[in-house]
């Protein structure tokens, strides 16, 4: 093995961005933000509070924090995203945002660039959030708002729990891994000391719960076969029948819904 293989699989162990592939985009899109991510943006921008001059979202996706952000009123959103099929989307959602494309860990802004911060499920997936944790507070200002957002224990989201285990169950443990993967941060005290080490002030962490509704379950089987890269597209009709059964305590006619918690930090930064 050369010298850059050794360092391709050294940036892949850090750094686990491979159910963001070329072409998932689109699906991820439609299905997943309307699911998951669209309610939990409104509560992120809830709770940075009164919008003002320069915010930063932090692992952008699709854009659909930027949005409320902006539909918030913040004047200038910068969105920064591994992901360059991830970005092409949220150039096209909001175009009136700046999208960069950049690494959570080596975020290409200045020292206190930023009044504001906010992240929404981008942390979980860096295998030592204390560097993307002071990333984000470098570039954010002194005193200045931050919201970060990751998905707790897997064990505690049992819908999501019986989604992984279908995925298992069809595409085996590599088919399941980067969902497990993104389920890894319900540790709060963990969390709130990785915050502390790096100097944010006014830590809070708390847990926050929201119904996910999913149009059906062959929604579901699109999206986490075929559109997260996570095995061959011709095994969502076998998840999609798995998930009859494992799903049935969920389903309501054809719709899927279920309680899935996340972690929420908030905390105020230390940049100049």
């Amino acid at each position: 093995m050369s010298d850059d293989d050794d360092d391709d699989r050294q940036d892949d162990d850090d750094h686990d961005y491979g159910m963001f592939v070329e072409g998932v985009a689109g699906t991820y899109d439609e299905i997943l933000v309307p699911a998951l991510f669209d309610p939990w943006a409104s509560e992120v921008t809830a709770r940075l509070g009164e919008a003002s001059g320069t915010v930063l979202d932090v692992a952008c996706g699709t854009g659909v924090l930027a949005q409320h952000l902006i539909d918030a009123g913040w004047m200038h959103v910068i969105g920064v995203d591994l992901s360059p099929w991830m970005l092409e989307r949220a150039i096209e959602r909001t175009p009136e945002a700046e999208w960069i494309e950049g690494d959570l860990c080596a975020l290409p802004l200045d020292d206190g660039a930023a009044d504001a911060l906010a992240s929404s499920f981008g942390l979980m997936f860096i295998t030592e959030p204390g560097e993307a944790l002071a990333e984000m507070a470098r570039v954010t200002r002194r005193g200045g708002p931050m919201v970060i957002s990751t998905w707790g224990y897997l064990e505690d989201s049992p819908g999501m729990y019986c989604i992984a285990e279908a995925l298992e169950s069809v595409a085996g443990l590599s088919g399941s891994k980067p969902l497990r993967r993104a389920f890894t941060m319900g540790d709060l005290d963990d969390l709130a000391e990785h915050a502390d080490d790096v100097g944010l002030a006014d830590v809070r962490v708390s847990v926050h719960t929201i119904d996910v509704l999913f149009d059906s379950l062959s929604d579901i089987a699109e999206v986490y076969s075929t559109a997260l890269g996570l095995g061959d597209p011709s095994e969502a009709e076998a998840l999609e029948e798995v998930l009859t059964t494992t799903m049935k305590p969920w389903m309501q006619g054809d719709t899927v819904e279920f309680p899935l918690s996340g972690i929420i930090l908030e905390a105020t930064g230390r940049g100049n």
